[in-house]
């Protein structure tokens, strides 16, 4: 039986000589799938990488317009990513702080 297979992927890469480097034309694809071969085949001759729904996240960053200083908080003119630096305009001078989720 693995012979059969051995087989198999000699004939493919004499049928189609770009596939010894990896690198597949879409003919070459068309040509595999009329063949009988499923799509993860066809990826893993052609070294495609296969993209399932799960592997593909968005990493949603919260963004506020609070910033918190040690004495006292105020509302930013824009926002920005949470625990960003920033500072708030008082009677003493402005005064550092860090941006915080809205509450």
């Amino acid at each position: 039986m693995k012979s059969i297979i051995k087989l198999k992927f000699v004939f493919l890469f004499f049928l189609f000589p770009s596939l010894s480097y990896g690198v597949c034309t879409t003919h070459d694809m068309q040509q595999m799938r009329t063949g009988g071969m499923n799509q993860h085949q066809i990826n893993r001759i052609c070294n495609r990488p296969t993209i399932s729904n799960n592997s593909v996240r968005v990493l949603s960053i919260p963004a506020t317009n609070i910033c918190q200083t040690p004495q006292n908080w105020c509302v930013l003119s824009q926002s920005g990513p949470v625990n960003s630096s920033c500072w708030c305009a008082t009677q003493s001078g402005p005064k550092s702080g860090v941006t915080v989720p809205p509450r």
